[in-house]
């Protein structure tokens, strides 16, 4: 008896400390934070848009009255992109496309480690 309760000990812990590590997920404890690419077109035309500002914002409320963003307005290159570098993961964010005379809010899923995309239109 007294042989087989050391290698059962051993045994239980070596389980708790597998089903320890299996909970955690890698992403979300190194390799920095996430990027997010933010694709802006036309609603019409399908047309990647030039110039238009993208901010992002915690909760829809503060991205409608354009209250404490989390980045502030960046501009979309020739492609229609913007990329926000360094955010952090496992969190989902408001993003705002805003043209001159419209604008457009929509909701990210949660942003993994890496490299993270979304789209929106806009008028």
């Amino acid at each position: 008896m007294k042989k087989i309760y050391p290698k059962l000990k051993f045994t239980l812990l070596l389980f708790a400390i597998l089903f320890t590590f299996q909970g955690c997920y890698y992403d979300d404890y190194c390799c920095g934070g996430a990027d997010l690419e933010v694709h802006v077109y036309g609603l019409f035309s399908g047309r990647p848009r030039e110039g238009i500002r993208v901010s992002l914002y915690r909760t829809e409320e503060d991205a409608e009255n354009n209250i404490d963003p989390i980045r502030v307005w960046e501009y979309t290159d020739y492609d229609g992109n913007v990329i926000f570098y360094d955010l952090p993961t496992n969190r989902r964010y408001w993003i705002k496309a805003r043209a001159q005379f419209a604008s457009n809010i929509r909701k990210t899923r949660r942003l993994r480690s890496g490299h993270n995309f979304r789209s929106i239109s806009i008028l």
